[in-house]
């Protein structure tokens, strides 16, 4: 191993985003921090082992659209409701606005995995034009 540095949990880190991010693996940020399971919160200092950082990727913008909720918006992104409330400082997380712009961290897209969702036509994502 290389070394270790300090490293400070942001909103919507997880230890295998950590762990991607720094070229190292899931169990070396536990067995280093003695954690006995995955569960960190923002402002928390983790010993990260040394490796390759990888970038981040911008975090991905989304616009509520009638009928969604965070939890909907959430389960879309794979990601915690709380995160969204952390990274977004939504004052009241059961009235989100049609039109409000929401960052979801740590993604570069929607995920398409899900079989239950509706079909859109293809228009699941607006690209700048």
């Amino acid at each position: 191993m290389r070394g270790t540095f300090q490293y400070t949990v942001q909103a919507g880190d997880t230890i295998a985003s950590i762990a991607a991010s720094f070229s190292t693996s899931e169990q070396k940020i536990r067995e280093l921090n003695f954690l006995p399971d995955d569960n960190i919160f923002a402002g928390q200092i983790l010993i990260v082992p040394e490796g390759e950082p990888t970038p981040t990727p911008e975090p991905f913008k989304h616009v509520v659209q009638e009928g969604e909720t965070l939890f909907s918006i959430a389960a879309l992104y794979g990601v915690q409701p709380f995160v969204l409330v952390e990274v977004n400082n939504i004052q009241n997380p059961d009235a989100l606005a049609v039109g409000t712009e929401l960052l979801i961290p740590g993604v570069a897209s929607p995920s398409t995995g899900g079989g239950d969702s509706e079909d859109s036509g293809g228009a699941d994502a607006s690209q700048p034009g």
